[in-house]
């Protein structure tokens, strides 16, 4: 059982697992497996206890009691063809019917990250058409962080941003385990060691008498790694507004890095579905995902207390690099790290429950209506103020800065005022000071390939004039050795005459 902040989470999550409850996670104490008590929305009660047993033992099977009458919803024999599908982690499909992409990404956990080109395949099947995308995110449970970002770049008008802000949380354990450590600074664009950073603390005051210590802020990400293994492939832009992101709430981890970064940047249609049926109506409470916090293993930092809690089958993990909103300039407000904060969704759909592909029409006619909503009327989410109407129409300083119509206070496009929020590769936009700004580590892929190429031409040219030089040279030599000797020869020829 998951210990999730969010209502929703916690209901998304139990929903699809109450039938086979985990406490290998949490410890419990017999009271609190006593007693418990479940309210319905109709006011029903009942009242179970949890009974622990060993596996191995044989256990005298109860008739059990039927609480509620369920009729079984008759399962369709149509099987859903998908264009691509990798172990049910990552699959795609061109849906010509419904002309819209669908993306479903039930984790990020791959071997390896030599995975990348499955999504340089979506990106260019997705080149062949102007469909819309969604994306569905079911129980995502995270994974390795750089398959999100390889997600993020491919769905997004531009870059999400080349920097991920952060910190480390600053205490002793953290700082011996990282010690040794570097990271890439993208300020200065250096590798440097991360012990410098656990000199002096930052602190934040949340009042009574809690406060957060962490290192100070540092770019902690750079996206130039998903220009290189992308370089080969191609994209076709689409608008923000016509790119939807499927959530419950419980996305986890890198997924919820994933989220959150293309909500914080107007990137894209949230939509929460699943979730607490008792909310339904509240968007402000529903939490797109939860956790985006790299976690270290207990038994990277304690084998002790990790040898004890395996005794009991037990795992934990230990919080350490804390991810905040880009207003991280602005040292007016009390800094909170993201997973603790709530990012609203746009827009809750009325599905529940977990998808299959059983539901697959049902979560896309419902994803292309929101999408037509946004796009074809009037409609925006006043809450939302990162997300923006694209339009040829605004038009700003440079060539290399974007945006579009704002949403007003009553839920319209305002279409006579324009927004600037996104760049072009190689710029970020910094909502601080609202503009572009150079990445000063952004490397042209392309032009540096044009270069190694060119380079490696000009080389392998240069290589060939001096050995065409060297065998010159040598034959004039050998020439000359011959004429010498021939001379020689004659000379002693000559005395041996006289």
């Amino acid at each position: 059982m998951q210990l999730l902040k969010s209502k929703h989470a916690q209901f998304s999550y139990n929903l699809e697992n109450i039938n086979f409850g985990n406490f290998n996670e949490y410890p419990f104490s017999k009271s609190d497996l006593e007693n418990i008590e479940i309210i319905f929305e109709n006011d029903k009660k009942i009242n179970f206890n949890f009974i622990i047993y060993d596996r191995s033992e044989n256990i005298e099977k109860k008739e059990s009691k039927k609480l509620f009458d369920i009729k079984k919803k008759e399962i369709s024999n149509i099987k859903l063809e998908w264009d691509l599908n990798f172990e049910n982690i990552l699959k795609y499909k061109e849906d010509n019917k419904n002309k819209v992409n669908v993306i479903y990404q039930k984790n990020y956990q791959f071997k390896d990250q030599s995975y990348y080109y499955l999504y340089g395949e979506i990106m260019e099947k997705m080149n062949k058409n102007n469909y819309p995308i969604i994306v569905i995110q079911d129980l995502n449970n995270g994974g390795e962080g750089f398959y999100a970002y390889i997600l993020a770049k491919i769905l997004n008008f531009n870059l999400i941003k080349s920097k991920e802000i952060g910190s480390y949380k600053f205490n002793e354990k953290t700082k011996e385990f990282l010690k040794n450590d570097e990271i890439y600074n993208l300020n200065n664009c250096k590798t440097e060691k991360l012990e410098k950073y656990f000199n002096n603390p930052s602190i934040d005051n949340y009042g009574n008498n809690i406060i957060h210590k962490r290192t100070n802020f540092f770019y902690g990400f750079n996206l130039f790694g998903m220009h290189y293994y992308l370089r080969n492939y191609t994209r076709k832009n689409r608008k923000p507004t016509e790119i939807l992101i499927y959530t419950d709430g419980y996305s986890f981890s890198s997924s919820s890095i994933f989220i959150k970064d293309i909500q914080e940047y107007g990137n894209g249609i949230i939509v929460g579905y699943n979730g607490n049926p008792s909310n339904k109506n509240k968007n402000d409470k529903f939490d797109s995902s939860q956790s985006p916090t790299a976690v270290i293993q207990i038994k990277n930092l304690n084998k002790k207390y990790y040898n004890n809690l395996r005794k009991y089958n037990i795992n934990m993990n230990i919080p350490y690099y804390e991810m905040f909103n880009d207003n991280y300039q602005n040292n007016n407000i009390i800094h909170i790290p993201r997973e603790y904060e709530i990012t609203k969704i746009d827009e809750r759909s009325s599905i529940y429950g977990k998808y299959n592909d059983e539901r697959y029409e049902e979560f896309i006619k419902e994803g292309l209506k929101i999408i037509n909503k946004y796009n074809n009327t009037d409609y925006c989410n006043k809450d939302n103020q990162k997300l923006l109407l694209i339009n040829d129409k605004c038009k700003f300083e440079n060539s290399y800065t974007f945006g579009g119509f704002i949403c007003d206070k009553n839920g319209k496009w305002n279409y006579n005022q324009c927004k600037k929020s996104y760049c072009s590769e190689g710029y970020f936009f910094d909502n601080y000071q609202n503009k572009c700004l150079k990445d000063p580590c952004f490397v042209n892929i392309k032009l540096l390939i044009i270069l190694g190429v060119s380079g490696g031409i000009i080389l392998l040219v240069s290589i060939i004039v001096v050995i065409v030089y060297c065998r010159k040279k040598k034959k004039k030599i050998e020439d000359i050795n011959n004429n010498t000797s021939e001379i020689n020869l004659v000379m002693h020829e000559e005395n041996k005459n006289i």
